[in-house]
């Protein structure tokens, strides 16, 4: 499955919506802060790191 930079770009921006709603309009603990923020960087890693990889390969 081949997935464009815009498509990473939208799910980042998604994520960061998401954290900042959580952050300043609701009531909600540092730790669900930590997690949301931990488990949305593991999955941009994930999605960045084979492409990066794929790049350092080739050239």
């Amino acid at each position: 499955m081949k997935r464009s930079n815009y498509f990473v770009l939208f799910v980042t921006a998604i994520w960061l919506l998401l954290l900042a709603y959580l952050s300043f309009f609701t009531k909600v603990g540092l730790t669900t802060l930590l997690i949301v923020y931990t488990v949305g960087q593991g999955f941009l890693t994930a999605w960045f790191l084979p492409k990066y990889a794929k790049k350092k390969r080739c050239c």
